[in-house]
């Protein structure tokens, strides 16, 4: 069965205002892409863009750092030591409040959806 994205996911970031990747025009021959930030949800999950032309794409891909990245580079981010612990062995329900909200602010990707398909790590 084919992972979705749940608006509850979708919704976590868009206070920080997430980008997105979808296709240029609703075409499956269409291969350019556009990127834009997520401006507005609907119930039904599709979203709308306010910095592109296009809106309410049915089939995007938030884009989203690795949480990989923020072990690599532990010294540059405000983030306890006890936080960065547990984001290591993977127990991010155990994390504080203030770092949940900092990597939402950052776009970390803290439910797995790069690994599920259904965001695509940002480039630095």
């Amino acid at each position: 069965m084919k992972a979705k994205l749940k608006l509850e996911h979708l919704s976590a970031y868009f206070p920080y205002q997430v980008k997105a990747e979808f296709k240029e025009i609703d075409d499956p021959k269409c291969r350019a892409m556009v990127i834009g930030t997520v401006g507005e949800i609907a119930d039904n999950g599709k979203i709308t863009c306010y910095d592109t032309v296009n809106s309410w794409p049915d089939k995007f891909k938030l884009l989203l750092r690795p949480l990989s990245e923020i072990k690599n580079n532990i010294d540059s981010y405000p983030i306890p030591l006890s936080d960065i612990v547990k984001i290591d062995s993977g127990k991010l329900d155990e994390i504080s409040y203030s770092t949940t909200q900092w990597l939402l602010a950052h776009h970390y990707d803290i439910f797995g959806l790069i690994e599920q398909g259904l965001a695509k790590p940002i480039n630095k």
